[in-house]
Formats: structure tokens, C-alpha cells, sequence
């Protein structure tokens, strides 16, 4: 049976509710596509398409424990560098490729404004390690359901493109700044309403260049398994969440959290 707008919406907000404990691995591929030209859009390029993904894991217990590797680019062409970031109650620590590099407490990240309205690389010093955790889209449903006006893709018979064969996701389009125009309770705080994806805490670039997005919402857990931002020339990036566990599911080594 289809679900409605208010359904997937409810099931988002809530999919932090209760959880203690969460493991999460996702893979992304960012394309190389370029603004619309005066001469009009272009096709991508088959070298645009071959692009080895990028690799990001997260680690959360509650109340004060979280911990993000993130790829990005390397020095030289081809070559990846691992940024691990960890707070561990109001201390912090960042390594680049296992070597420490810089770590402190949250009081005096908050005094230098440290990191603040750079690029999101690895985390925000200054934050607690909860809204360290809500700060990466594909893990923060709720940042979708507060600031995205929703159109259901799902029909009675699946889709031709269906990539999951799973009842339970359900694939959404979804467009950045109209979330009121939905048909959906006023139930959203104030700050639901503050939680937008252009938000200056999160990486601007997300945005960049992208009209639209596609979402797959699982909703026996109200996690993403899936989101693309859509542009004018094509697919700008796309990211697979691999493994998400929570709770008993969710198995933390010993060390992970370690400053």
C-alpha cells in the first residue's frame, strides 16, 4: 500500500528516538558535472562516470561519544587521505591517516570559533558529539523531513528502476525550502524549522548546482539507504549507506572513541 507524505515524514523525525548505540557505513561518488554553458546543458563524459567512490563511517553512543572517518581528496591526483574525527564527552581529537594532528576541549574550540564557516571536512569542534552526529545529511532524517517539500514516487507496482525490491523503502523526491507547503502537521519546533540543508554548520557544496533530490527512506527504521542530488547536467553525487545497525545490533570495538 502507497504511503502518504505525513507517514514518511513522521517516520523520519522519530528515526533517532530511542537509539543509543549506531554503526553506519556509506560509500559516495561525486560526478563531474559543470553548470549549464551559454551554448545550453550538456551530456557527461563516460571518464565523468568512472570515479572510485569515497568512504565515510560513523560510531555514536549516547550520550557524548561519536566518531566520523571521512575521505576526501589527497595531494596528488587518485590519492584518498582519511580524516577521523572524535569527541568524547567535551574533548575532541582530529587524525589524518592515524597521526594526530590537533585535539582540545569543546570550551576552547567555542573561543576561537574553531572551524567555524569552514568547510565541513570532518566536524565542528564546538559542537557536542550529539549534534556532531546530526550534522551529516545521510545520517540526519529529520534534516530532510523539516526542510524539504516531498512528492512519493512509489506506485502499487514497483518501479522499473527499483533498486531495492523492499516494501519498506520508499522512494521520495524531495526540493530544498518549501517544507510548509506540504500537507504535514503543524507539529515542527522552531528548530526543526532552523534545520535546513543550506544550514552554514553543514558543507555549503552539498547544494551546489542541485535542483532536486532522491531519497530512499527505510521506513521500518526511518534512515536514508540511499540520497542523489539531481542538477541541470545530471547527477551530481550520489551516496549509498552500506550498513546502518543501532543498539544491540550495533557492535562498538573497544578504542574507538579513544582521544
Amino acid at each position: 500500500m502507497p504511503r502518504t507524505i505525513q507517514e514518511v515524514k513522521e517516520r523520519m523525525l522519530s528515526a533517532w528516538s530511542g537509539v543509543e548505540v549506531l554503526v553506519a557505513e556509506a560509500i559516495e561518488k561525486a560526478y563531474t558535472v559543470t553548470p549549464p554553458t551559454p551554448h545550453g546543458p550538456q551530456f557527461l563524459e563516460p571518464q565523468d562516470l568512472h570515479i572510485a567512490p569515497y568512504h565515510y563511517r560513523a560510531w555514536w553512543r549516547a550520550p557524548e561519544r561519536w566518531r566520523y572517518d571521512n575521505e576526501i581528496p589527497g595531494r596528488d591526483v587518485g590519492q584518498r587521505t582519511t580524516l577521523s574525527f572524535t569527541v568524547d564527552g567535551d574533548t575532541w581529537a582530529i587524525r589524518r591517516n592515524g597521526q594526530l594532528q590537533r585535539q582540545g576541549t569543546r570550551r576552547a574550540a567555542e573561543d576561537e570559533h574553531l572551524t567555524q564557516g569552514d568547510a565541513l571536512w570532518f566536524g565542528r569542534p564546538y559542537l557536542t558529539a550529539r549534534d556532531n552526529a546530526h550534522l551529516w545529511a545521510w545520517l540526519n532524517p529529520q534534516l530532510w523531513a523539516s526542510s524539504c517539500s516531498f512528492v512519493i514516487n512509489d506506485t502499487v507496482a514497483p518501479l522499473r528502476d527499483d533498486v531495492y525490491h523492499d516494501t519498506n523503502v520508499v522512494h521520495v523526491l524531495a526540493v530544498n525550502g518549501a517544507w510548509e507547503h506540504d500537507p504535514f502537521p503543524d507539529r515542527l519546533s522552531e528548530q526543526d524549522k532552523m534545520n535546513w540543508l543550506a544550514d552554514p554548520e553543514r558543507d555549503a557544496e552539498f547544494v551546489d548546482y542541485v535542483n532536486f533530490f532522491q531519497l530512499w527512506v527505510d521506513m521500518s527504521t526511518g534512515f536514508l539507504r540511499r540520497v542523489t542530488g539531481e542538477g541541470a547536467n545530471g547527477r551530481e553525487w550520489d551516496i549509498i549507506v552500506e550498513r546502518l545497525l543501532t543498539n544491540e545490533a550495533a557492535i562498538i570495538p573497544p578504542g574507538t572513541f579513544a582521544i
